[in-house]
């Protein structure tokens, strides 16, 4: 399931990679064209910190649906949750695998309120 998990976020990734830069650039139709364009780090850097207040959680995401029901996207709105749950089961993955204790515990304060949510608080 962690495997499965892990290759799932990876696809989700790539594919809001690839939305977004075919977006930004009509040039680029897939992620290897854009590749071949040798795009420097701060540029990656900079689509990176563009694509996280566009395709994963934040706060606004609640002042985006705050509208009529009719002008909420409910699936962009299910995707931008998945793609925040995904991110937070990498760090949360990532920091047990290490063994660091304090990145865990900031962690799974994240988790307890999903499994709460889920009446799975057991765990």
């Amino acid at each position: 399931m962690h495997q499965l998990s892990g290759h799932v976020g990876i696809c989700r990734h790539l594919d809001f990679w690839k939305a977004h830069v075919c977006s930004k650039n009509l040039l680029f139709s897939s992620l290897n064209t854009f590749a071949s364009s040798n795009p420097t780090f701060d540029e990656l850097k900079a689509l990176a910190n563009e694509m996280v207040h566009i395709y994963v959680a934040t706060h606004q995401l609640q002042h985006t649906c705050w509208r009529k029901v009719n002008e909420c996207d409910q699936q962009f709105k299910n995707s931008v949750l998945l793609n925040k749950y995904f991110l937070l089961y990498k760090e949360m993955s990532y920091a047990m695998n290490f063994g660091d204790i304090g990145h865990v515990e900031t962690t799974i304060i994240g988790w307890i309120l999903i499994l709460k949510a889920i009446r799975k608080h057991k765990y």
